[in-house]
């Protein structure tokens, strides 16, 4: 199943969910079409907690509903241990 059909079902069953789009792909194509449809925010892999973190709260406090994906303005290291560690400072 792909975000396309999946999120029309997320919506259909809980229409208040707010739903964040993560993908490893560029946010042109199928991720638009689902950002089109009224998702709530994206983020594109690989990101750091931090990232999330940030894309989360924009989310919920209803400061985003999406205007440019989110990156880290960091490079990811390529232990994921060690990126958590460093998002907690």
């Amino acid at each position: 199943m792909t975000g396309n059909q999946l999120y029309p079902l997320i919506k259909q069953f809980r229409p208040e969910m707010k739903v964040i789009v993560c993908s490893g792909y560029d946010i042109d194509g199928p991720i638009q079409e689902i950002l089109n449809m009224g998702a709530d925010g994206f983020i594109q892999k690989p990101f750091s907690v931090s990232v999330l973190s940030e894309k989360l709260r924009d989310v919920l406090h209803g400061k985003e509903k999406l205007d440019l994906p989110a990156f880290s303005s960091r490079p990811l290291s390529g232990n994921p241990k060690q990126q958590v560690k460093e998002s907690r400072g």
